[in-house]
């Protein structure tokens, strides 16, 4: 197995765009009706700073999402100021779940996790790389890690589970409490999960379109590629699935989602 782990002092991001011709709110969060789709929304970082990200989370938590998660760490501090705004963002609502890498030693096992600064709070954490086998087949493989101090370290998706709906946590932890594969060609058209774009121009005090992401699941992250560049210095799951085609692309971010809705879809059959 190959891990990749990507610390980007500079990142270059793409705004991206997802049309909505409906703007009603609808029920996508109902984890309980199998024959509701598990929808998960994801929204790009766009080209913000730490202040301007601040704002965003600030518009977010006012439609009242059950669970924000950001496929990202944010282990160094940088400007006070906009630090500071980004801290109160994540004040806000206990909502939250932020990336942690791990920190390996040369046989390839993990001695330690490189989590957010103490600076913005405990806020809770998932190991948030994803892992890729030499064949190419499972493309990505989201699982936890276990340190060598005994801890037991979830994966990103794992604990957003945890934060949106503690029973489906359990069950996963009781009755599965595996690494999930991401398929292309089987996930991205499972009928039972959702994975929708939010465009990041639409997160706005006025957009009445994001009513469809209350009491639901929000995950930010890098959906970009080279089309716009600002100085980040974030560590930034950078994370991309290529299928054998080429054709079919998906971010590290959209893979979280995808397994977020596998485990959350396992639950409401299993229970």
């Amino acid at each position: 197995m190959k891990l990749f782990y990507i610390s980007l002092s500079c990142i270059i991001i793409l705004l991206s765009y997802a049309c909505t011709n409906d703007n009603s709110p609808k029920d996508t969060t109902d984890t309980n009706n199998i024959s509701t789709p598990i929808t998960i929304f994801v929204a790009n970082f766009g080209n913000l700073d730490r202040s301007e990200l601040a704002e965003k989370i600030e518009v977010l938590q006012k439609f009242s999402p059950k669970a924000i998660g950001f496929d990202a760490v944010f282990s160094d501090m940088k400007e006070n100021d906009k630090d500071e705004k980004l801290k109160n963002a994540f004040a806000l609502r206990n909502n939250i779940v932020l990336g942690a890498f791990g920190e390996y030693d040369n046989y390839g096992e993990a001695h330690g996790i490189k989590i957010s600064n103490e600076y913005f709070g405990k806020i809770p954490y998932g190991y948030c790389e994803l892992v890729i086998d030499d064949k190419k087949e499972a493309e990505s493989i989201d699982k936890q890690i276990n340190l060598k101090d005994g801890r037991t370290v979830y994966p990103l998706s794992v604990e957003i589970v945890r934060m949106y709906n503690p029973d489906a946590f359990e069950y996963y932890k009781n009755h599965t409490g595996r690494a999930y594969k991401f398929k292309y060609a089987e996930d991205a058209s499972n009928e039972n999960i959702n994975v929708e774009e939010i465009d990041f121009e639409e997160i706005t005090d006025t957009s009445s379109s994001l009513n469809r992401i209350k009491d639901g699941i929000v995950l930010l992250g890098y959906l970009g590629t080279d089309q716009i560049s600002r100085q980040v210095n974030d560590s930034i799951d950078n994370f991309t699935y290529t299928d054998h085609s080429g054709r079919h692309i998906v971010k590290g971010v959209k893979i979280h989602a995808y397994i977020i809705g596998k485990i959350l879809n396992e639950y409401r059959l299993g229970k």
